[in-house]
């Protein structure tokens, strides 16, 4: 099996993450990216948004800096879309 088609256990874990996320919030997943940008030094305020959002009933370890951050590139690999470093938040 070659390296790039190889499942690791982080992977896994974000995929059962996505699967077990609602459309509302996936929605309210994407806004907040939309909102802060898909950028390392996002990721802590996608989770602290997500996790204090009242729609969002989740464990609070749920939402972490890493979790958001596989989801985010789980979501983008399962639509099809290219990742990329270069996405920024929305500007005003």
């Amino acid at each position: 099996m070659s390296s790039g088609s190889r499942i690791t256990r982080s992977s896994l874990a974000a995929a059962e993450e996505v699967a077990s996320l609602s459309t509302r919030e996936r929605l309210l997943f994407a806004q907040a990216v939309y909102e802060f940008g898909a950028k390392q030094s996002a990721w802590s305020e996608i989770a602290k948004l997500l996790h204090k959002h009242p729609l969002i009933s989740r464990p609070k370890n749920f939402f972490t800096t890493q979790s958001c951050a596989a989801i985010y590139g789980y979501l983008m690999k399962e639509a099809g879309l290219e990742r990329t470093d270069m996405c920024q938040a929305k500007r005003g």
